[in-house]
C-alpha cells in the first residue's frame, strides 16, 4: 500500500505529470484542445485516474487505444483546429471528437456536458460532484497544473469503486442498456479495485 503522501494534491500531480511522458501524442492532443478552448480547460475521465492507477499501483489499463477527454470552459467561437492526420467526427453526446491511428480525443464542453445541461451557470466543482462514478471524480486542470478531486483521490487511495450521484449513473445505465451494478463492477475490474453498490 502506497504511503498516505502519495495521495497529496502535488505528488498527484506529479505523477500525472510525468506519465504524460509515456505518451508521445499527448503535446499535440492538447494543442488542438489549448486552440479550442476558452477560458479553464481541463483533462478528465479514463486518461486522469488510468495514469494514475498505473504510478501508483503498477497496473495499465489503457488496452490497445488511448482516449483523451477535455473538459472546455467555454468555445472560443472560431473555426476547429484540426492538424493534419486528425479525423473530426461528434460524439455520440454530441460533442467535437478527434481521432488518429489508436488515439481519440473528445472535446467536451462545460456548458453542453450531459451531467450539467440542467443547469444554468455550471462550473468545475458542478462536473466534480456530478460524475457517476467516485473514480471519475478526479481532474487534472491545465491552467493551474493541479489534481484535484477529493472524492476520486479518496477512491485512488482506497482501491474502490462505488456510485458517486444515483441520477447520473441511472441515466447512463439507461442509455448503454444495461444496470448500475454492471457498470459500478466494469469500472472495479478494469482497475483492479474493489467496489461497494
Amino acid at each position: 500500500m502506497p504511503n498516505e503522501s502519495a495521495f497529496t494534491n502535488e505528488n498527484l500531480t506529479e505523477m500525472f505529470e510525468n506519465s504524460l511522458e509515456k505518451f508521445p501524442v499527448f503535446p499535440e492532443a492538447a494543442e488542438i484542445a489549448r486552440r479550442d478552448a476558452l477560458g479553464n480547460l481541463w483533462i478528465i475521465g479514463g486518461f486522469v485516474y488510468r495514469n494514475l492507477v498505473r504510478e501508483i499501483y503498477g497496473r495499465d489499463s489503457f488496452g490497445d487505444s488511448l482516449d483523451i477527454d477535455f473538459l472546455i470552459e467555454n468555445h472560443p467561437g472560431r473555426e476547429l483546429y484540426l492538424p493534419e492526420g486528425w479525423t473530426h467526427f461528434i460524439t455520440r453526446y454530441g460533442n467535437v471528437g478527434l481521432s488518429k491511428d489508436n488515439v481519440r480525443t473528445d472535446l467536451n464542453y462545460l456548458y453542453e456536458f450531459p451531467s450539467l445541461r440542467c443547469l444554468k451557470s455550471p462550473g468545475i466543482d458542478d462536473f466534480v460532484r456530478r460524475n457517476t462514478l467516485n473514480i471519475q471524480c478526479i481532474v487534472y486542470s491545465m491552467n493551474d497544473n493541479l489534481v484535484f478531486g477529493q472524492t476520486g483521490i479518496q477512491s485512488l487511495k482506497e482501491k474502490m469503486i462505488c456510485v458517486n450521484d444515483l441520477g447520473e449513473i441511472t441515466k447512463q445505465a439507461e442509455v448503454e442498456g444495461t444496470t448500475i451494478k454492471h457498470l459500478v463492477k466494469r469500472k472495479a475490474h478494469e482497475l483492479g479495485f474493489d467496489y461497494k453498490l
